[in-house]
């Protein structure tokens, strides 16, 4: 196996951290360590093109990561040529309306079942800000649900009990204040008896509960049947609005999101990354009744580059690629292929793992359990028991980790990878290959 060299990556990365706070603007660290086990991976990509991606060190990879925006290919053409011919126009920035926008607006409302209406921001934290925005001046009420382990964004009232908490059992993050704290009541998904009972008590306190109506956000949990109408039930019942934060599942498993697959229609829903192809753009999409807040002035979203031309123009060629009809069958022919091979892999190696997601996105998790649930199964799973000692599965995870990137795949155990339509078949093929050789070497783990 040939040795990779991430030197002009690690000579970057100690210049990057004279002047970016820890080095970078990402999740990107100076060491990656896992279960006591470093690993080397590229830190700084020179360029990319479709399901490849090629670091300063003249490494290339197939990529199945890049946080989710991604989704036909890097430097897809019809995206670049709709960009292009945007600038030729001169308008990258003018504070007036344009036709484009209202196409756009009328693809997301013509593939999204709760819209329509929806109102374009940058980022997928501005979307769930202005969701819930809506939704307490909608209700008049303030406080909001939200699910141990479901990230919503960076702002502050999302930032509790993401995964687990390193300075108190609620807060991932310093300067949070008290008012962010106490406004937010954190429940275990998939429990429908805890809201039940929360709303039963609370309910006229509780403008929303929100969720990610497929848990992408880690270990890609798809809910059990009846729980999303379970919540959709309740919600009703109780007068409380359901936001679906589909910012990582919306355009990613299919047009119109976990609410086209599920038939569970929320009152309000969150889009971003997939829907641009990695340009920044988001939207929070609802019924006219509800964005009337909006309409008439009651919520301020505005914002200077919101609905920008040029992620206009990213999105609106993006959602027309994936209008094809081909497009969600070619993504979950290749993703299912991947996850049997996985699967086969991990039967015939006889190690404990599993493979959770759907076609475009999924994980596997080196676990004795037979399906992770929720955050606190992935935590007791990968948990470490002293400073000085990880579980097992933790050093699997990064053993296979290590091997996958060593043969040229970025592909992620216990987190979301993605596919794009750029990946084949014969990438799907050197993969699983590449996934069995490395899960020979998480065998020798004890």
């Amino acid at each position: 196996m040939k040795k990779l060299s991430f030197a002009k990556s690690d000579e970057l990365f100690e210049l990057a951290e004279r002047v970016i706070p820890g080095g970078s603007n990402k999740y990107v660290r100076k060491r990656t360590v896992m279960g006591g086990i470093e690993i080397q991976r590229p830190k700084f990509i020179d360029h990319a093109k479709g399901s490849r991606i090629w670091d300063v060190d003249g490494n290339e990879f197939i990529d199945y990561g890049g946080m989710g925006p991604t989704i036909l290919g890097h430097g897809d053409s019809k995206v670049t040529e709709a960009v292009r011919e945007q600038l030729k126009k001169g308008v990258v920035h003018f504070g007036l309306n344009y036709e484009l926008d209202i196409k756009l607006s009328e693809k997301m409302v013509k593939s999204i079942p709760c819209a329509e209406q929806v109102h374009m921001l940058n980022t997928g934290s501005e979307a769930t800000t202005a969701a819930l925005r809506i939704a307490r001046a909608y209700t008049e009420k303030a406080k909001v649900i939200k699910f141990d382990g479901h990230y919503h964004g960076i702002h502050d009232w999302t930032i509790l009990n993401l995964f687990g908490g390193n300075i108190s059992p609620r807060l991932i993050s310093h300067g949070l204040t008290k008012g962010a704290v106490e406004d937010t009541i954190i429940l275990q998904w998939q429990d429908l008896d805890s809201v039940e009972r929360v709303l039963s008590n609370q309910g006229n306190e509780i403008a929303a509960i929100i969720t990610e109506p497929y848990q992408f956000n880690g270990p890609c949990i798809i809910p059990e049947k009846g729980y999303l109408e379970g919540l959709r039930k309740i919600t009703k019942k109780n007068d409380v609005l359901l936001i679906f934060d589909e910012i990582i599942s919306g355009f990613r498993v299919a047009l119109g999101g976990v609410q086209e697959l599920e038939g569970v229609i929320p009152d309000i829903a969150t889009y971003g990354k997939a829907m641009a192809n990695g340009y920044p753009i988001s939207a929070v999409a609802s019924n006219k009744k509800i964005m009337e807040t909006v309409t008439y002035g009651r919520v301020f979203l505005k914002g200077t580059y919101h609905s920008n031309p040029i992620s206009t123009s990213a999105a609106y060629a993006t959602i027309t690629e994936l209008e094809r009809k081909e497009s969600y069958k070619h993504l979950n022919q290749i993703g299912d292929s991947i996850i049997k091979g996985l699967k086969d892999a991990i039967d015939d190696l006889d190690i404990d793992a599993i493979v959770q997601g759907v076609g475009p996105c999924f994980t596997i998790i080196f676990t004795e359990q037979e399906k992770i649930m929720r955050t606190s199964d992935l935590r007791a799973t990968i948990g470490v028991k002293t400073t000085a000692m990880a579980y097992p599965h933790d050093r699997r995870s990064a053993v296979f980790a290590k091997e996958m990137i060593n043969q040229g795949i970025l592909f992620q155990p216990t987190w979301r990878n993605h596919l794009y339509l750029a990946h084949n078949k014969e990438e799907a093929d050197i993969t699983i290959e590449a996934a069995q050789k490395a899960l020979k070497q998480t065998k020798k783990i004890k």
